[in-house]
């Protein structure tokens, strides 16, 4: 079996990434993540509905915590406009990125692969239909209707939220260090798969356009 690394680093010939998984969504960590991730999301839009009408955009509501309309600007550009302008500057190479997806594209891969960012890699579980059944999040009959309860609810949420994201992150770095992983970047267990991919990679332009 081959091997993980635990987030110190430490060798885990034990420790399969299947079993890592298998433990996370038996323990109840998946699903309680789940759980304050969907509570997070409807606290935030109950909360918001109270002072939707109101004028003022900051709201003080209790237990340490503001409430603040924040105006989202929309902007239309002129792509080829301010391409053009930043080339008669001398400027368009030096803020430019290609991704590697328009290296795909046009089938330029083995042309600009030395100038390509370090690869970087991500964890993507994917869960059958045994795995949904136990994390699967019943909405709350509970839940708070006064502004008082929803700011209580709202503190307790986010004491709550923050480890559990962090236990998560823990994880899938553990998963990204694994072995097996590497090797096969996709590995089954009894509640689906995890898969370990590669970030879209970016060019450097100002190198390339140095080079040739």
């Amino acid at each position: 079996m081959l091997d993980c690394l635990n987030p110190n680093g430490f060798s885990e010939s034990k420790t399969h990434p299947g079993k890592l998984m298998e433990q996370y969504i038996e323990s109840g960590s998946y699903k309680q993540l789940k759980e304050l991730s969907f509570e997070h999301d409807e606290l935030h839009k109950r909360i918001s509905a109270y002072f939707m009408e109101h004028e003022a955009k900051r709201h003080e509501i209790g237990y340490n915590l503001v409430a603040k309309f924040v105006t989202r600007n929309v902007f239309q550009y002129d792509y080829v406009g301010l391409n053009e302008y930043l080339y008669d500057l001398g400027l368009l190479q030096k803020v430019t990125k290609i991704s590697g997806k328009c290296i795909k594209q046009y089938d330029l891969l083995d042309l600009f692969d030395a100038f390509g960012s370090e690869p970087e890699y991500y964890i993507k579980p994917s869960l059958n239909k045994a795995g949904r059944e136990m994390v699967q999040v019943e909405p709350p009959t509970d839940f708070p209707f006064t502004l008082e309860e929803a700011a209580k609810k709202k503190r307790e949420n986010i004491e709550r939220l923050k480890p559990a994201k962090f236990d998560y992150q823990i994880l899938k770095k553990q998963l990204l260090k694994c072995g097996q992983l590497i090797s096969e970047q996709v590995v089954k267990h009894k509640y689906g798969s995890i898969s370990r991919l590669q970030k879209p990679c970016h060019y450097d332009v100002s190198q390339i356009t140095d080079h040739h």
